[in-house]
This record gives structure tokens, sequence and C-alpha cells, in this order.
């Protein structure tokens, strides 16, 4: 299968996401760190700790992988995670910049040594084994998504950056069985959804015969919506209710309310 992620497109947007988060954490005054974000009970420094460990998981599955080593980072899985988590909490507000710096700069000098060819090799997660690629594309997402968790705690009206919308709706479409499991819907479904600029695409999530696929370019389904591409990701990455992209016009000219109610209320990420 040919790289999705693991190339060179997407290690640069990774890079950069890095330059974004260094440029923003400098750019916080005291009080901003305990701010809430959407991340319920997570101030803005929870979510740092969070990414600052979190870089540094991916920084070592990823070098593992690429010494074909696929052996758990945390024998004991998410509690080794959690324990991670909480080390970078205990840092101040100061030493905690210094080591998303210090944990991005490694993690762009080990993507350097990823070549497309690469984008199969199994690679340890606490979830289970993932390809390189997934992992891959699980970085940016990760990083991209929790800024707009930050953001949205000062703004609520906060957006997703116009640049990362066609690299998410990437992501979303590689994993949207995670996303839309068939198993919630027994009698299958079709929604499309008209996305506006910049995306500028008709997308159709379908459940048939056991299996979601998202459907690029989709025509038939049996219900339609106009949707803004933010609100159609937000929704799906559950950050925005349904009821909240209606109210401000992120989704409209629905077919049939209640058919997307019925998506919305199933969606989760498994």
């Amino acid at each position: 299968m040919p790289a999705r992620f693991a190339t060179p497109a997407v290690i640069e947007q990774i890079t950069d996401e890095h330059e974004r988060w260094s440029d923003l954490l400098r750019s916080f005054a005291p009080a901003d760190w305990q701010r809430a974000t959407a991340c319920e009970g997570w101030s803005v420094k929870h979510i740092v700790a969070h990414v600052v460990s979190g870089i540094d998981f991916y920084r070592e599955s990823i070098g593992n992988a690429l010494n074909g080593d696929v052996e758990p980072i945390w024998p004991d899985g998410r509690a080794g995670r959690q324990a991670a988590f909480e080390r970078c909490l205990e840092l101040d507000d100061a030493r905690l910049i210094d080591a998303f710096d210090e944990a991005a700069n490694l993690l762009d000098k080990t993507l350097m040594k990823v070549a497309e060819d690469d984008a199969e090799l199994p690679a340890w997660h606490p979830s289970g084994t993932w390809t390189l690629d997934r992992m891959i594309g699980g970085r940016l997402a990760d990083s991209a998504i929790h800024r707009w968790d930050m953001a949205h705690g000062a703004d609520a009206g906060a957006r997703l950056d116009s640049d990362r919308l066609p690299f998410l709706l990437d992501y979303v479409d590689g994993g949207i069985g995670r996303y839309v499991v068939p198993a919630d819907f027994p009698q299958g479904g079709s929604w499309r959804f008209d996305l506006t600029s910049p995306i500028d695409e008709a997308v159709v999530i379908r459940v048939k015969d056991g299996a979601t696929s998202l459907e690029r370019n989709g025509q038939m389904a049996a219900e339609q919506c106009v949707a803004d591409p933010n609100d159609f990701l937000l929704l799906l990455l559950r950050r925005k209710p349904l009821a909240d992209a209606i109210a401000q016009g992120g989704i409209r000219d629905l077919s049939n309310r209640d058919a997307f109610e019925s998506l919305a209320s199933h969606l989760r990420f498994v």
C-alpha cells in the first residue's frame, strides 16, 4: 500500500506544527496556562503536558519501528503513558516549554530518517500494533487538534487551521471505521456532506455490508447536507455537537435532521 502519511509533505507539516506550538507557548501569559480548554477538566497546561509526553512516545516508537523493534515502550501500557504525562505536568511553565522544544527537535530528527517505503513497518502503540504510516498521521492530527482544543478555551468560535483541513480530511478518511462503527448501524446508512471552501468536495459516509467507507467526491446518498469543512471535521472528531454546528450555520440544508442526529449520536473513536 502506498504511503499516505509517511511522506515528505506530511513530515514537513509536523515540523511546521512544532514551530507553531513553540511560538504559541512562548506567547502565553502566566494565567493562560490555567485556562480551560475543549477537553473537559483539562487546562492548557494539561494539554501541553499531554502533547510533550506524546511527542516523546511518538519519537521512541517511530525510531524503534525503523530499527525493526515493536516491543512495548511502556510494559504496563496506558499506565506508563499516564506516568509520563504526570511527570510533564509537574514541570513549571518555563521548563515545560523547554521540554516541548527538546522533544520536538528529537522527533524532527527521527522523522528525517523515514522513507516512504517504511510506511507499512509495524510500530508499537498502547492500543495495539500500528503501521508507521498511521503513527506519523496520528502525530500530525494530535498536534493540529490539540492546538484547537486550547484555542477553543479562549474563543468558542475558534477554527481549525485552514491549511490543515486537507490533511485532517485524509486522516479521518483513513480511519472512518473507528468513528462510524458499522455495528452501530445494522441497517446501514449513507450521509452526504457537500463541503464548502477550501475543500469544495462532496464526501459520503456510507455504512454497508458491515463496513464503513468515506467516499470522496461521492454522489448518491440517502441523506444530504451542506457543511463547512471545519464543522464537518470537528463533528467527526467529537469536538462540536451537531446542534451547535447547525445553530452557527456550519452545517445546513439537512435533508433529514433526525438522520444526521442519529449519525452524530453514534460517533465514537475505537
